[in-house]
């Protein structure tokens, strides 16, 4: 198997393996929240304090998360479109862990759900492609 191939199946093995674990806590956060009643720290932030401060660090990680998706697909290099890939996803991350850290303490249904959307829309705009590794023969 060449570089090329073997570097865009890693990249669709982390591109689906990091969400699987932001997933994970998320659902462990809806648990121990009984289904968002109730916050494990109820008082620890203003509700629009935190949503600012979501918005802020989502908002920077979406952007940042583009910027490295554009680096990648001018990158030559498979391995390099893999490491620049590896860094718009943790940006991606990031935001989606802080939106699932704050319904953890806060129970704030909007902001996870804020989270969800933004890290689902970063994941589909960043989910690795075959052409940008340079394989033209995806099957297989």
């Amino acid at each position: 198997m060449d570089e090329s191939r073997r570097a865009w199946r890693s990249a669709r093995v982390i591109a689906l393996a990091l969400p699987a674990g932001v997933l994970v806590f998320w659902v462990i956060a809806w648990f121990l929240t009984n289904a968002g009643e109730r916050g494990l720290s109820p008082g620890l932030l203003r509700g629009d304090v935190a949503t600012w401060t979501w918005a802020v660090v989502a908002l920077a990680g979406f952007l940042g998360a583009f910027v490295f998706r554009g680096r990648a697909l001018q990158a030559a290099d498979p391995s390099r479109v893999l490491s620049t890939l590896i860094v718009a996803w943790a940006l991606l991350e990031g935001p989606a862990l802080l939106g699932g850290l704050l319904f953890l303490l806060l129970a704030a249904n909007g902001i996870l759900l804020g989270a969800a959307c933004v890290y689902a829309m970063g994941l589909v705009l960043t989910f690795p492609r075959a052409e940008w590794f340079g394989v033209s023969d995806a099957g297989g």
